[in-house]
């Protein structure tokens, strides 16, 4: 119960990590406010956990992000953790990608994480406490076909943390995750794209890791909770990697 009365604003909450994260916080005493795109897929996800807030939400818009922040202060009174989780990816190569998906992606990838940790910050400094988690991803050190732009905006996310974290301290602590091959819906797709069958996609996938799979959305999660959590307490500023081994050879 390391989250007793504590309460996470999660994005990205609708499906996938988001969503397990939001999951994982609720199970160890949490309240939440589960913030995404998708309005009857964060609905959902909200009336499974219970206690928790369906927000509705675009992170790259500002107004959105705001009203966001303010509706978990109204509801809760304060917020103790963020998640930033929305993302989106676009697959294509850098030299071939229109310019449009790259801008699409830094919207919500950049841009969106970047709204959110100041408009979240600002709570947390003004309340004297909090924990922020970002995600960036392993393709950000290692790459790999049709990812040259997410690849890019996933490369902002550490430094940016960095400097939340320079910014906000020492109340607040800001840390990233960099999750390896994860099966999500947002992921399922691309590598589906380049099986015939779901199971064939993962073995493909999975055989660029030490470990030899996939990592399932929990697995992330639980990482992710780690660093929000006192647990942590002495982490700041840094980025764990979660990959199963994809970035030791």
């Amino acid at each position: 119960m390391r989250f007793q009365d504590k309460v996470l604003l999660c994005t990205g909450a609708a499906s996938g990590i988001g969503a397990a994260v939001a999951r994982r916080f609720a199970s160890e005493g949490g309240h939440v406010v589960l913030v995404d795109r998708n309005a009857e897929g964060v609905g959902k996800v909200a009336a499974e956990i219970g206690d928790a807030a369906a927000e509705p939400a675009d992170v790259s818009s500002e107004d959105d992000v705001a009203g966001v922040v303010a509706a978990a202060v109204k509801r809760f009174g304060r917020i103790d953790a963020l998640y930033n989780g929305a993302a989106i990816l676009i697959a294509g190569e850098a030299m071939t990608a229109p310019l449009a998906d790259l801008q699409r992606q830094l919207s919500v990838n950049v841009v969106g994480t970047y709204l959110m940790c100041k408009a979240v910050g600002r709570v947390m400094k003004s309340q004297g406490s909090g924990a922020i988690v970002n995600t960036s991803s392993v393709v950000a050190d290692v790459a790999r076909a049709n990812r040259s732009l997410y690849a890019a905006t996933k490369g902002a996310i550490l430094p940016m943390s960095r400097h939340f974290a320079l910014e906000l301290a020492p109340a607040v602590r800001v840390n990233c995750v960099s999750p390896g091959p994860t099966l999500t819906g947002m992921t399922r797709p691309h590598y589906l794209a380049a099986a015939a069958t779901e199971a064939e996609a993962l073995r493909s996938v999975g055989s660029q890791v030490l470990l030899d799979r996939v990592a399932d959305p929990s697995e992330i999660a639980s990482a992710v909770c780690f660093l929000l959590s006192d647990d942590a307490g002495y982490v700041n500023g840094t980025m764990l990697t979660v990959d199963g081994g994809m970035t030791a050879e």
